[in-house]
């Protein structure tokens, strides 16, 4: 799953769900996964383009606009964290 905002590929962090999952791994229910967490890779880097490149002159990197890709992503508005819920549509965010 690629990242709706830089286009890299979203990193797999963890589930969520419903219910007690410490009584579902000794007792087989009491929960329910309703999705997954991903994270976006760039969402460390910098919020927009004209701090990246800045960045890049000072450690004297090639400015592209895949280098400046690289490490600027608008997922860092929101931790650059997304969730999918049971129909697997991607939504902005770490799940609640």
């Amino acid at each position: 799953m690629d990242c709706p905002y830089c286009g890299a590929e979203l990193i797999y962090s963890d589930f969520y769900g419903i219910g007690n999952y410490a009584a579902y791994e000794k007792y087989g229910y009491g929960f329910k996964k309703t999705g997954d967490i991903f994270k976006c890779p760039n969402a460390e880097g910098f919020k927009d383009e004209e701090e990246a490149i800045r960045y890049l002159e000072e450690i004297g990197v090639n400015i592209c606009q895949e280098n400046i890709e690289s490490i600027c992503c608008d997922s860092f508005d929101f931790n650059g964290y997304f969730h999918t819920i049971e129909n697997h549509n991607l939504i902005n965010g770490y799940p609640c």
